[in-house]
């Protein structure tokens, strides 16, 4: 019990936390957790899970090959300190895609595991 204790608060206390009102949602590499407020702040954590689990994929050459235009307009480094740009840019398409490997063209889904990411959003629960 000491150390589920331990584990709640530290959490609440790490940047960005739950009750940071500028942050929706935030994934800590590192404990291989996340927290969200909305379905879509969900699914973008659930994108940078997605990451992590396939061993950073963000950072691979073909991600970064098949993103090179996107990442020169795209703000992740500025309004993210705890991500590089392509991290966030790999959530952030997840995010748009709403899980759904259609909405996006073959170049950049073949970069996402679709099957673990829908038993994610599938979990996604709303008490509002």
């Amino acid at each position: 019990m000491k150390l589920i204790t331990a584990i709640t608060v530290l959490f609440m206390l790490l940047p960005p936390n739950p009750f940071d009102s500028k942050w929706a949602g935030a994934y800590y590499y590192d404990l291989n957790f996340y927290w969200c407020t909305s379905h879509s702040s969900c699914v973008h954590e659930i994108g940078h899970y997605l990451d992590d689990m396939g061993g950073m994929v963000s950072q691979s050459e073909g991600f970064i090959e098949a993103t090179k235009e996107l990442v020169e307009v795209f703000p992740g480094e500025e309004s993210n300190p705890y991500t590089n740009k392509t991290m966030e840019l790999y959530a952030h398409i997840y995010e748009i895609a709403d899980g759904n490997p259609l909405r996006l063209p073959s170049s950049l889904s073949q970069f996402y595991d679709w099957d673990l990411g829908k038993i994610y959003i599938d979990k996604l629960t709303y008490d509002h």
